[in-house]
């Protein structure tokens, strides 16, 4: 079953990308250009983490409807794909926006 070892890592890269974005906020200061504070660290991820689950949403509703439309069948299965790989997935890609927008301003 490959759906399994997809769930567990869509699922935990939010947390492997949150751990990051700590251990950036507290290796930030060791490199020689200056950064933002952490506290917009934070406000960034939390803003584009958001950001990207509304758009996997959007696109997943956008996804179940032209299914059903198109083919006539119900997409029951959709709000899981969304719960359990999409929505984290984009969670994560806005973290990762985050982190990369925070390291590459200067204060």
């Amino acid at each position: 079953m490959w759906i399994l070892p997809l769930i567990a890592i869509s699922i935990s890269l939010p947390f492997v990308l949150a751990f990051t974005a700590v251990l950036m906020a507290f290796l930030g200061g060791s490199v020689e250009r200056p950064r933002p504070p952490v506290r917009v660290l934070a406000w960034m991820t939390l803003k584009y983490a958001a950001l990207g689950a509304a758009a996997t949403l959007a696109f997943t509703i956008a996804a179940m409807l032209w299914y059903e439309y198109s083919t006539g069948y119900s997409a029951d299965n959709g709000p899981l794909g969304w719960i359990f790989i999409y929505g984290p997935l984009g969670v994560a890609a806005g973290q990762a926006y985050a982190l990369y927008r925070w390291t590459t301003q200067l204060s």
